[in-house]
């Protein structure tokens, strides 16, 4: 997807009602929905450090994912995730695969607050 439709396909999607991520327009604080923002991104990230995939913010709205090849994918929400990463890595990821699951468990956990 092109960077302007990306911007332009934007509506929360139903998973994200009661987050930040479902916040559109006025209301709310925008500094508040920026920490919680980068907090689901870190934690997003500590989760993928095994398969050597990054996502990033873009403008308030949208995932960049990453991988170690250069690859990358634009996303709008949490749900569409999964498939991006599937592409970036070339491959499926799967997150019950028991080498994945112990490459997470070895992962430094994220600190909370």
């Amino acid at each position: 997807m092109c960077g302007l439709c990306g911007v332009l396909s934007s509506a929360p999607h139903f998973t994200e009602a009661g987050t930040d991520a479902a916040r559109v327009g006025p209301g709310g604080d925008p500094h508040d929905r920026h920490l919680a923002r980068a907090h689901r991104i870190e934690l997003i990230n500590a989760m993928l450090r095994p398969v050597a995939i990054t996502v990033s913010d873009w403008s308030g709205s949208k995932y960049v994912v990453k991988g170690a090849s250069g690859k990358t994918r634009l996303v709008d929400q949490l749900p569409q995730l999964w498939a991006a990463l599937d592409e970036v890595a070339d491959r499926p990821i799967d997150p019950l695969d028991r080498d994945y699951i112990a490459a997470l468990a070895a992962v430094r956990p994220v600190k909370q607050g």
